[in-house]
């Protein structure tokens, strides 16, 4: 079949009502335009570098299949390196098997590598994760999790011990570039997001609830996180406690982590999709290290 894949002019007259359709019948969802937009695009030309930008397959004048790619920067040794996360992939129902995803994706890539990214990254679920594999992604691995407990012994038997002349630093290291993210994701969802500053270590996230068991609790949920000072890092939580009423604060981070050496028992994150790179200007080695949180993601 005959279809043309190209970037969205977001401008363009009923764009973003077709958007929104594609999406909705997709996913079951009930999404405005502008919430899809606050969800998966980011400006930060500011920073002086690309902003996000949608692709979408066309039969003729009808949006057939879409995929947004959110602009980030993330830090590199010092260096910014603007990345873009894959993230939204749909394809309308009586248009699936054609080849349409893999097209929309090369197109992705090729457009990335024209505006100067490093990689293009996402977070497959059952459903898309084969194709990223047939389209030569590399898969680094799951997403690892530690809850923290406000109970004295729980909470205490959660960290490892640090001194005052320790660092929680490594080279050849992507971090993700927080204060950005905070940025963007406040623009979508506001005072919902959560910053806690303390002794040079900053958390970020927000409260959520889930039933465990016949309970319904509450627990803060880390999008985020810089930490110069480690051995400080306890008092950061208990001061998140202080000022939020939550049972447990839960993070996640990548398994290649160095935050993982904060904590004493980091278990894999059952339910936490896998971490997929296809690299272009940035060539990851095999073993390379990413300290990424939920925050990364658009559905965080």
């Amino acid at each position: 079949m005959d279809y043309e894949v190209k970037i969205i002019d977001l401008e363009a007259p009923g764009v973003g009502d077709q958007v929104a359709s594609l999406i909705n019948t997709t996913f079951n969802h009930n999404l405005t335009w502008q919430e899809i937009k606050l969800n998966t695009y980011y400006d930060n030309s500011i920073a002086g570098s690309p902003p996000s930008f949608y692709v979408g397959a066309f039969d003729r004048d009808k949006l057939i299949g879409f995929t947004a790619y959110k602009s980030h920067d993330f830090l590199y040794n010092g260096e910014v390196v603007n990345c873009f996360h894959h993230c939204v992939v749909c394809t309308s129902n009586e248009y699936r098997g054609k080849g349409i995803f893999p097209k929309i994706l090369e197109f992705g890539k090729a457009e990335i590598l024209r505006l100067g990214g490093g990689f293009v990254y996402g977070i497959p679920n059952h459903n898309s994760g084969p194709v990223f594999k047939k389209l030569n992604y590399k898969f680094f691995g799951p997403f690892q999790k530690v809850n923290v407990f406000n109970i004295p012994f729980l909470f205490e038997s959660a960290f490892k011990p640090w001194t005052e002349n320790d660092i929680l630093y490594s080279s050849d290291s992507y971090f993700q570039n927080d204060f950005q993210l905070i940025d963007s994701k406040r623009k979508e969802e506001g005072d919902a997001i959560i910053v806690v500053e303390d002794f040079g270590n900053v958390l970020w996230g927000k409260v959520l609830h889930k039933k465990m068991g016949p309970v319904r609790v509450s627990y803060f949920s880390v999008g985020g996180m810089i930490v110069n000072k480690p051995h400080f890092f306890k008092q950061t939580v208990k001061k998140l406690f202080k000022k939020h009423s939550v049972q447990f604060v839960q993070f996640i981070f990548h398994n290649t982590s160095i935050f993982k050496n904060l904590f004493n028992k980091p278990v894999d994150a059952a339910f936490v999709e896998p971490f997929v790179v296809y690299d272009l200007k940035a060539k990851l080695p095999e073993k390379a290290s990413f300290n990424f949180m939920p925050g990364i993601k658009n559905n965080f």
